[in-house]
């Protein structure tokens, strides 16, 4: 199993500690760990744990997850300061992502649309929810979906182009570019 320390950034600040375990499902010691030393670390430093492997195969695999975790913990505050691999659920497959599709680099010129899109995905597409989530009249929502598909060509109501959208958003926010508060924003 690898930690990595501080940050999980490509830079020259990332450290590996592997950590071995006396039982590969047990990773309490790997994140005792890894929190005790971002203790001595500045505030605001998170960390990746990567899954349990064995022998030294696994090891350019771990390393990656461990990354991938990091990067993670710095952009999802509930899952901070530590991230695990395991504990990461979808954000690993937006974590594996090299970063948006090129169809959505459009949207994330325009925080109030990427805004949407993200806060419309994460309701599963419920008109009612992300509008009382952006605090807008659902017609308001209707009309930002109708700008976001225009922007970036997928539908919206495609669920491919959705998965689409809402990977590359995610992508997008590991990777920095999120242009976004998750919620809020009245206006057009």
């Amino acid at each position: 199993m690898a930690a990595v320390l501080p940050g999980g950034a490509a830079g020259p600040a990332a450290v590996a500690v592997l950590v071995p375990l006396a039982h590969a499902g047990d990773l309490r010691p790997a994140g005792a760990l890894t929190a005790a030393a971002l203790a001595a670390l500045p505030a605001g430093s998170t960390a990746g744990v990567s899954a349990a492997g064995h022998g030294t195969g696994a090891l350019a695999q771990q390393w990656q997850q461990a990354r991938a975790s990091a990067r993670v913990a710095a952009a999802v505050p509930r899952l901070s300061p530590v991230a695990h691999w395991g504990e990461l659920g979808a954000w690993r497959t937006a974590a594996l992502l090299p970063g948006p599709d090129p169809a959505v680099v459009p949207l994330l010129a325009e925080p109030l649309l990427a805004g949407t899109a993200e806060v419309w995905l994460d309701c599963a597409g419920s008109a009612s929810r992300a509008a009382a989530a952006l605090g807008v009249h659902r017609q308001t929502l209707y009309s930002r979906l109708a700008r976001i598909a225009a922007l970036t060509g997928p539908d919206p109501a495609d669920g491919e182009h959705r998965l689409l959208l809402h990977a590359s958003l995610e992508a997008a926010r590991l990777g920095g570019d999120a242009p976004v508060p998750r919620t809020g924003g009245r206006g057009r």
